[in-house]
């Protein structure tokens, strides 16, 4: 019943609330008949029968995550603005189908493996290291941002973006790595760290770090994750697992209350479901016409001569007509930008073959920290390019941090429920 009600709200929002607003920036509405709803509504009820109820390990998190802001936003979206023509609704809803069947099968193959163990961290180690990197990014940060740097992040949002780009990021190689590492990563994990041990002044610095990032580039991702992840640990503790059918509902609740909150809307909602549905109808209507990009500008990059722009650029211009607006879509856009509907399959199983990975080598962290220290990598999955979301945006930096992550039964303390049924996680113990 939830993801029925959240295909419908989802609709409402978008066409009752965002396009009032952000028409000028092409958010359309075109319409969308009782049968396209019907068929999105379908597929969705099919993937959601599919995940399991209980949410256990970072793998299913992600999928049940993943689910209400790639695989619905990206049936509906597309067809509603008039991206995608409204006859295609059937193949939309299928080739969506079967990019998240093909995530879902290859991480459940995957993941049913013997966990891989490495040596955990010390706790004092750990943190040191934490500490360590913070400290280092942000030297670098403030010495070639300086504190002239940091503004009011809520004006002029995407001169701000411009400005970050070209005067902190193309000046530094370090930072252009680093400043996500940190957002994405260092600060989340601080947080988780902090809140766990009650060490309040990691709190501070992973929040303190975020928000001079947020005050410099205006990126609302980076101040809506620092906001999650003490809301994602807490909610884990709690209930000591998640729930699909809880998760199902609080999307709901997201859509529902974005209707009377315009500061929900803009933050979380039109940001991390609205805004990604939307560019996978521009990158599908935009490499249906002018041909794939075949990964000219990945790390095949030095294999092709390079004639077009990077994906992103050229969907910003197309779209936009900005030749500095990099339109950045998830998986599913990167993949048909690519390699057209095949792309779209092979990199949503790429993806689910690094979850079933990830969940053999985080399987004995408890869940909270797992969910909540993964906020700021499922937010690039969200909305960045695969292979840029894993390899510069902290995915794999994330998966260490978690697989070395000191557990608790190490240092004689009682540790809460792991990330795996019960009989699962004790025999994990026994095997160490």
């Amino acid at each position: 019943m939830g993801v029925v009600l959240y295909c419908h709200f989802l609709l409402i929002v978008y066409r009752d609330h965002i396009v009032p607003i952000y028409d000028y920036f092409n958010f359309h509405w075109v319409g969308y008949s009782p049968e396209s709803q019907f068929i999105a509504t379908m597929a969705t009820i099919v993937m959601a029968s599919c995940l399991p109820l209980k949410v256990e390990g970072f793998g299913t998190f992600a999928k049940w995550i993943l689910l209400f802001t790639v695989f619905v936003p990206s049936q509906i979206i597309p067809i509603a603005s008039g991206y995608v023509a409204e006859h295609q609704n059937l193949w939309l809803s299928a080739l969506v189908l079967a990019a998240f069947l093909a995530l879902h099968v290859l991480h459940v193959f995957l993941s049913r493996g013997p966990d891989w163990h490495i040596p955990r961290l010390d706790r004092s180690v750990y943190v040191a290291g934490l500490v360590v990197a913070w400290v280092l990014v942000y030297l670098i940060f403030f010495a070639v941002a300086g504190w002239s740097g940091l503004r009011n992040p809520f004006e002029n949002v995407y001169d701000a973006r411009s400005e970050f780009s070209e005067n902190v990021m193309s000046r530094n190689v370090f930072l252009a790595y680093a400043v996500p590492l940190a957002v994405k990563v260092i600060n989340p994990m601080l947080v988780v760290v902090g809140i766990q041990r009650r060490a309040w002044i990691l709190v501070v610095m992973g929040f303190v770090g975020s928000l001079a990032v947020f005050s410099a580039n205006s990126q609302k991702s980076v101040f809506v994750t620092m906001l999650l992840v003490p809301l994602i640990y807490g909610l884990a503790r709690w209930r000591h697992r998640f729930s699909g059918p809880f998760l199902s509902l609080a999307f709901v609740g997201l859509a529902l209350v974005s209707l009377v909150s315009d500061v929900l809307m803009e933050f979380v909602f039109r940001r991390i479901v609205v805004t990604p549905g939307l560019l996978v109808g521009m990158y599908i209507d935009n490499y249906q016409e002018r041909g794939y990009a075949f990964l000219q500008h990945s790390f095949l990059e030095p294999w092709f001569d390079v004639v077009r722009p990077p994906p992103a650029r050229e969907i910003g211009f197309n779209y936009w007509a900005s030749e500095s607006m990099a339109a950045n879509a998830n998986f599913l856009g990167d993949g048909f930008a690519n390699f057209g509907v095949v792309g779209m399959v092979v990199f949503a199983g790429i993806l689910g073959l690094v979850l079933g990975l990830t969940d053999r080598l985080t399987r004995s962290v408890e869940l909270p920290v797992v969910a909540a220290g993964s906020v700021g990598v499922i937010f690039a999955v969200i909305d960045t390019a695969l292979f840029t979301s894993l390899l510069t945006h902290g995915f794999i930096v994330m998966v260490f941090l978690l697989a070395v992550y000191p557990l608790r039964q190490q240092e004689g303390e009682t540790e809460a429920k792991p990330s795996l049924p019960l009989e699962e996680s004790e025999s994990v113990v026994r095997r160490r």
